[in-house]
């Protein structure tokens, strides 16, 4: 197959049309020879396009692929135009029947993960993926792709790589189903294929690149000159910050050893730049906190558009215009994009997302006041009051159905992918939001033990033991969530030292002074790496514990290195922290 073929597919202004029609031109020719090319064609290109971007591809892509990669892509075929009847096997019929289909398979799968169930897995899923609407979860390709992997099936689990790879195509998990495509490419002796793989990989996931430097340098030798550049945007480009080099983050653990989460902060990496595109003339179709945004020429801009597979939505604005419920439309002379793949209320993603994002684009110099937001919608008085600080002007909510025609459209770099402004230890950010507010101390004398005893998931099983224990070093419970934000606010400004799980209640450790000790519980499973990247910026003297399982004394639970833990298996389970194991800390921070 030659590089100008996969050239002039990826030249065209509609790529899956174009790969498409040169597949069935490839076919008409009948030999064997000919449907190889088509089904190498499709490799090539298909992991670059966006997800679902043509109904009619996956059906004539089939034709040139044999076994049971065919089968996958007519079922896909299939749930673009009518999806078959539901199986007959209730867990199945039962996952086709529900609203979220995308989860109901996603919690079936990992049921059958937990116990090893590879051959199970992959029986559940070609039993209900031609049964299904579109898919617009990555986690699903991502599993299904391992679990092909381990059954030493490498084309479905290429497949299924190139499936997450459209959906979620710039992440740190990102990073897996890249490197099956790459062993895909490799295999094939494909070295071309490889190298455009990798250098697109990196220029989206520069954080978390699939190979490393002296790797990628033998494979551009091997391939010889590139076809494809990385994608560039329709619109005017304003960098902001450069990329930049993260240190090597260093801070004290008690307890259970080291929080998984956390270390990768123990080696250096680089740091995302943030730049804003400027597109003029744009076109905005919003729905459910997706939005898929369009330039002047009709083409969608998938690096600018957010949220659940924003090629959907074209779709499903022609059936709602069939059935005769047109969604609204609306001028705006400029806007601004704030969406994420957070969109509900929660303070963490709020105060270290959302806001911080609102200040890029005062830095880059659009008046806000003037300008409408193009976000989620704001349910909480600490969002309106925080958005009042920072002199919005108006805001059009993604939830409902509108069509919205924008003459000056501001999209960040940080709208999509995770890329949180202030997770990652961005001094700009940081800084622009403590600004909004008067963090200048009371009196420097209060200690937070930190109860999620609002929420649902993740609390301390023994947290009453555990505030009579600290008590008499003057430590007093709170819960964020039922204080005002005014109150949070003074709460953790005033403290000294603060213990908590890991949750958004620790979202308002922006408000602390610099030193401030800072004790984040992790259960062994489950948590991220926001809170150590903002301690870091906010100067504060971070450390971490690893609590143990809140209802099972069972190594599954417990050990922060089980093989599935990266995984967060056990997110939402609760934790019990051991007293004990709090005196070393205490301590250090001159609480003996």
């Amino acid at each position: 197959m030659s590089a100008s073929l996969v050239a002039t597919v990826l030249a065209d202004r509609a790529p899956a049309r174009a790969l498409r029609d040169q597949i069935e031109a490839l076919l008409l020719d009948g030999t064997d020879a000919a449907r190889a090319e088509g089904a190498a064609l499709f490799e090539s290109v298909f992991w670059r396009l966006p997800p679902f971007a043509d109904a009619r591809l996956p059906a004539i892509a089939a034709q040139a692929f044999r076994g049971n990669v065919a089968r996958l892509l007519e079922g896909l075929a299939a749930q673009l135009t009518t999806p078959a009847p539901a199986p007959s096997d209730a867990e199945g019929a039962e996952i086709v029947a529900v609203a979220d289909q995308d989860h109901a398979l996603l919690s079936a799968l990992e049921r059958r993960g937990r116990t090893l169930d590879w051959t199970g897995s992959a029986g559940l899923f070609e039993a209900v993926w031609p049964c299904l609407r579109p898919i617009g979860e990555y986690w699903v390709y991502f599993r299904m792709s391992a679990v092909y992997e381990q059954l030493d099936r490498p084309e479905e689990a290429a497949l299924l790589a190139a499936l997450a790879v459209q959906i979620q195509p710039a992440s740190r998990e990102a990073n897996e189903p890249y490197a099956r495509l790459l062993a895909m490419f490799r295999r094939a002796g494909r070295p071309r294929d490889a190298a455009e793989l990798a250098v697109r990989q990196r220029a989206l996931c520069p954080h978390a690149p699939v190979i490393g430097d002296a790797e990628l340098v033998d494979l551009l030798t091997e391939a010889g000159p590139l076809a494809v550049a990385a994608p560039k945007p329709a619109g005017q480009v304003h960098t902001l910050f450069p990329r930049t080099h993260r240190p090597a983050h260093r801070w004290r653990s008690f307890g259970n050893g080291v929080p998984n989460c956390l270390k990768e902060l123990a080696v250096p990496a680089e740091r995302d730049g943030v730049s804003v595109v400027e597109l003029a003339d744009a076109e905005v179709l919003v729905a459910d906190d997706t939005v898929a945004v369009f330039s002047a020429d009709g083409a969608i801009q998938t690096e600018q558009s957010v949220g659940r597979v924003p090629t959907l939505l074209p779709r499903r604005f022609a059936e709602l215009a069939q059935a005769g419920r047109a969604p609204m439309q609306h001028r705006l002379d400029r806007a601004v994009l704030l969406n994420d793949e957070f969109p509900p209320p929660n303070l963490c993603h709020f105060l270290f997302d959302h806001a911080p994002r609102l200040l890029l684009y005062r830095r880059a110099g659009v008046d806000l006041a003037a300008a409408t937001v193009i976000g989620p919608r704001q349910c909480e008085k600490y969002q309106h009051e925080t958005v009042a600080r920072i002199g919005v002007g108006g805001w059009h909510d993604t939830d409902a159905p509108a069509r919205l025609h924008v003459a000056r459209l501001y999209v960040a770099s940080n709208c999509r992918h995770l890329r949180h402004p202030a997770h990652w230890g961005s001094d700009w950010a940081i800084t622009d939001m403590r600004a909004l507010f008067d963090l200048r101390p009371r009196a420097r004398t209060r200690r937070l033990l930190i109860s999620r005893a609002d929420a649902g998931v993740r609390r301390v099983v023994n947290e009453a033991e555990l505030a009579s224990v600290l008590a008499p070093l003057g430590f007093e419970v709170i819960v964020p969530g039922l204080l005002s934000f005014a109150e949070q606010i003074a709460a953790f400004r005033d403290a000294t030292h603060v213990v908590a799980p890991h949750g958004a209640g620790l979202a308002n450790i922006l408000f602390c002074a610099p030193r401030t000790h800072v004790l984040e519980v992790f259960h062994p499973h489950y948590g991220t790496w926001a809170y150590a990247m903002a301690a870091a910026a906010l100067g504060l003297d971070y450390a971490t514990l690893v609590a143990g399982d809140g209802a099972s004394d069972a190594a599954e639970f417990n050990d922060p290195a089980w093989e599935l833990a990266a995984r967060n298996a056990h997110a939402n389970r609760d934790m019990r922290i051991d007293p004990a194991s709090l005196r070393p800390w205490l301590a250090e921070t001159g609480l003996s």
